[in-house]
């Protein structure tokens, strides 16, 4: 037909002028980054990482695909901030660290290293906001990444707790973890899957989505706060976790500092204080003790479940109380509604927060020194073999 051959010439003529118009938004795309990528810090895996592989390939593509000019993660300040480290490397920082360190001595400690830090913190949620969250549900929060600057780059540092499989199961703890002395000898406190699950939803619940919270578990299990052995119902052996209050910003020391404990009732010139967090069920397995599951203060089995069970309260009030215990789970939530049950548990036989003597530093100061101690005559006895 005499149209079909213009129809066909129209077509292809259509058909190039899309692969140009294709080709052309590629190249801008490719000239932003490029851009964006010379002026910004670039990101390199450094040596040493001992998390999962895919879980590192995972964090890497995350980190190739932030966007510094990202408003809702970046203000002017921190595009300034990065730009000026990929000019002239973090050495420079360094410098600028001390000058506002010894600037505002007068009015707040260390500010240079709380300003670098927060910059840190915002670029990792960055990171953090851009991991699928299929990897999130396989390989965290035990797999876990920090950021060291340095020079002109960001390393990326990607880390695990230490995981073994056991007879109950996956099994994770830190070095410092702490032993305890049982009827069989020193066993290592290390905490289930189950377990750690547990206590993300008392002390970081958001760690899907925040990576402050992530790193709160981390540092929980990589340096576990004061425990004790005890006994719940049933003669079930377990261990009490307890946890730094923090200093008088944090939320913790305002509840239950102030709020429980009431500053009548405590030293002034010693800020160590710490709450009662909540209790494992352990059982034995070869050298380890292992925390089953995490029961907050409250939850059936607890002390502070009997000691509500057999109070003389009115009918109606136990009810509610015992309500509240069953749905308190979360140390930064809805406060105004489990102040008041946690405050009667303190005051009706169960205290909910002390005054410690020892800092976390001494304690973590000393766990170091007692797993020396028991694993001098191991590798004594392997040199000698």
């Amino acid at each position: 037909m005499p149209g079909t051959k213009s129809v066909k010439r129209h077509q292809k003529k259509k058909r190039k002028e899309l692969r140009r118009r294709k080709r052309q938004k590629q190249d801008a795309v490719r000239k932003d980054q490029w851009k964006r990528g010379s002026r910004f810090p670039k990101f390199k895996v450094a040596s040493g990482c001992t998390a999962a592989p895919e879980f590192t390939d995972a964090v890497y593509s995350a980190t190739q695909r932030v966007n510094f000019e990202d408003t809702e993660f970046f203000d002017n300040l921190d595009q300034k901030t990065w730009k000026y480290m990929a000019n002239y490397g973090f050495q420079r920082f360094e410098i600028l660290r001390d000058l506002m360190n010894e600037e505002f001595a007068e009015d707040t400690t260390k500010a240079g290293y709380a300003w670098i830090q927060e910059e840190r913190n915002r670029l990792s949620q960055a990171i953090y906001s851009l991991i699928p969250e299929s990897i999130k549900n396989r390989f965290m929060p035990h797999n876990y990444f920090t950021i060291q600057p340095l020079g002109k780059v960001f390393f990326l540092n990607c880390q695990r707790v230490i995981s073994q499989k056991t007879s109950q199961g996956n099994i994770h703890f830190g070095l410092n973890t702490p032993y305890l002395e049982v009827a069989e000898g020193m066993k290592q406190l290390v905490f289930t899957t189950h377990a750690l699950e547990r206590i993300c939803e008392r002390i970081a619940p958001r760690w899907r989505t925040h990576v402050s919270d992530l790193m709160d578990i981390v540092r929980f299990v990589a340096y576990v706060p004061r425990i004790e052995l005890t006994t719940l119902h049933d003669n079930q052996p377990a261990v009490v976790l307890f946890r730094a209050c923090g200093s008088s910003i944090y939320f913790t020391h305002e509840v239950y500092v102030e709020g429980i404990l009431g500053e009548q009732n405590y030293d002034s010139d010693d800020d160590c204080f710490e709450y009662r967090l909540g209790y494992c069920p352990i059982v034995f397995d070869d050298q380890y003790v292992v925390a089953k599951t995490f029961l907050p203060p409250g939850y059936r089995g607890t002390p502070e479940h009997g000691l509500l069970l057999n109070c003389k309260l009115p009918k109606d009030e136990k009810s509610k109380m015992l309500s509240l215990a069953k749905n308190h789970v979360r140390d930064n939530e809805r406060a105004e509604e489990w102040l008041p049950l946690v405050k009667w548990f303190h005051e009706n036989g169960v205290p909910q927060v002390r005054q410690r003597g020892q800092n976390n530093q001494e304690i973590h100061k000393s766990r170091f020194v007692e797993m020396g101690s028991l694993l001098t005559p191991t590798a004594r006895s392997w040199r000698d073999e």
